[in-house]
């Protein structure tokens, strides 16, 4: 979501958009290319981004997905923000970090797969599986930095059951 969010101000090259994911972790998250540039390339895959030449930019698709989630992306960004000011940035730096380093290990999982099993399904599922953790990763990193507050749990879990749903669903009618 962060990555949409930093391209609605324009079209950027995938170092451009490290720096400023850099900037609006207020330099306790660098990303890497090695996780950056397999999310663009999910993000493209889906119509969410163009890719023309070195740059990224949000499709009409895309602008809509901020738009619809741009209360979640103020929350996402205001919780990271309360988290800095509750603890000190080397906690939130460790676990940043740890999150960031679980998708660079799956990542070279997914690659050292795509170079043995090189067909474009396999490698379409393997995609698949990556953003799968990734989004897991991301949900419990988000989990870390928030009060327990009943209603918001409530609220999550209804969230996960109904993207479950659907992802099932997706994949039931796949290849029927």
């Amino acid at each position: 979501m962060f990555l949409l969010g930093a391209l609605e101000d324009g079209s950027k090259h995938g170092y451009e958009l490290i720096r400023l994911l850099e900037d609006r972790f207020a330099g306790l998250y660098r990303p890497s290319a090695g996780s950056i540039y397999p999310r663009l390339g999910a993000l493209v895959a889906a119509g969410l981004v163009a890719h023309e030449g070195r740059d990224y930019a949000l499709t009409d698709a895309g602008q809509a997905e901020v738009d619809d989630r741009r209360e979640e992306l103020g929350a996402l960004e205001r919780s990271i923000g309360a988290r800095r000011g509750r603890q000190g940035s080397h906690a939130l730096r460790a676990e940043v970090r740890a999150a960031a380093a679980e998708v660079r290990a799956q990542q070279r999982r997914v690659n050292r797969a795509q170079r043995t099993q090189p067909s474009t399904r396999s490698a379409s599922l393997d995609t698949l599986r990556l953003e799968l953790r990734v989004f897991a990763a991301d949900v419990l990193v988000a989990t870390r930095r928030v009060d327990p507050d009943p209603d918001v749990v409530a609220a999550v879990m209804q969230a996960l059951e109904d993207a479950r749903a659907a992802v099932l669903r997706a994949l039931a009618t796949d290849g029927a």
